[in-house]
């Protein structure tokens, strides 16, 4: 969230006021739909609000849990995401283990059981559990048919315990197929529509003036715009040195003072505490922007870039085992979510078949720390 956030928001005093209306007057409903199109500050708002919620939990206030939708990260945009990212939080906010791992429909069940948890203790303390959710249209299992496996068709249709839903998105795509017709977010009622904020106009206009002269500008300003357009975000510094070859100074220019509109910076997800940052770019329409400027020769080559590189940590040589320990997380994580989404069937199958693979990877998640579901 610090880093999605704002350092500061303007002109948005009485939006956050209604949203803390939202969550402690007891006459309203358990959802709200705060809608607007590109570039109105949505996440700015929600993000502000996380970070500074209505009143503790300890004073009888709000229980906060949250997931922000972004396809920037490939990560980031999918219901497995969602199921990880929430089970973590709730149990956190219980202080329970994590469930044991099982498969999808379990993962998504046992979440289901911890939010009816979670809403019956925070109201037996005198609270309320608030979920928040932005980027509805940005969830990469929005599809329609039979096929439709989303975010939104996990929402619960009836919280319990006095819990409250907040979700963020515009108008387009529709309300997925796995949504019942009886469920909360079919109501027009619900929808809240947020005013776009001259502010958030003028970050949109540095922005693309900034990304187009980065395509027009050197080549390792080039090639960082088409790596990380190309990755859908998750490279490091690191990672971008490797596959550039240029020093980690003159990246580090470009991305935090030259560009700093253009791209966004997050905690790596295997070592947080470590500090370790991954680049993305700085809004999902500078993505698109970034996307259709390059056109599909040109992505398809920094993807070709990108293969060539997993081939090099995949491949052994001489003292150095296949995916050795200093692994990029990217190539863990990341690649194979690229991947699917650019539906490259023959890399990964590559990677699935791959036992040292695997063996990494489960090598690193419990020194990490992290649950196995993950993988």
């Amino acid at each position: 969230m610090e880093r999605i956030a704002p350092p500061q928001l303007l002109g948005r005093e009485a939006e956050l006021a209604e949203l803390a209306g939202f969550c402690l007057d007891e006459r309203r409903g358990p959802y709200v739909w705060w809608q607007a199109g590109p570039w109105a500050g949505k996440s700015a708002l929600l993000s502000t609000f996380v970070l500074n919620p209505p009143a503790p939990p300890a004073a009888g206030g709000v229980w906060l849990v949250s997931f922000f939708i972004t396809a920037r990260l490939a990560a980031q945009d999918t219901r497995e995401a969602f199921t990880t990212a929430l089970t973590e939080q709730l149990c956190a906010l219980l202080r329970q283990d994590l469930p044991a791992s099982g498969d999808e429909a379990a993962q998504e069940a046992a979440l289901l059981d911890l939010l009816a948890q979670a809403a019956a203790v925070s109201q037996q303390a005198g609270g309320r559990l608030v979920l928040v959710v932005d980027g509805l249209d940005e969830d990469r299992g929005v599809t329609t048919g039979w096929g439709a496996h989303s975010i939104a068709g996990l929402l619960p249709g009836r919280p319990s315990a006095g819990m409250r839903i907040i979700v963020a998105g515009r108008p387009n795509p529709p309300i997925p197929d796995d949504v019942p017709d009886w469920h909360p977010l079919r109501d027009r009622g619900i929808t809240r529509l947020l005013s776009d904020s001259p502010h958030a106009r003028d970050l949109q206009r540095l922005g693309q003036s900034e990304l187009k002269r980065l395509l027009a500008g050197s080549l390792i300003e080039q090639d960082l715009l088409g790596l990380l357009t190309a990755a859908r975000g998750g490279l490091s510094g690191s990672d971008l040195r490797e596959l550039t070859g240029a020093d980690l100074v003159t990246i580090e220019e470009i991305l935090h003072t030259v560009a700093g509109r253009t791209f966004t910076r997050r905690l790596a997800a295997w070592t947080p505490d470590e500090g370790r940052q991954v680049y993305l770019l700085g809004h999902e329409e500078l993505h698109n922007a970034a996307c259709h400027y390059l056109g599909h020769d040109r992505l398809a080559h920094y993807r070709d870039r990108l293969h060539t590189w997993a081939e090099e940590y995949r491949t052994p040589t001489d003292g150095q085992p296949p995916w050795p320990p200093h692994t990029p997380e990217y190539l863990l994580t990341g690649y194979p979510r690229m991947l699917t989404t650019a539906s490259d069937t023959n890399h990964l199958i590559t990677l699935a078949i791959d036992p040292a693979r695997h063996d990494r990877m489960l090598e690193r998640a419990v020194s990490d720390v992290l649950p196995v579901s993950r993988l």
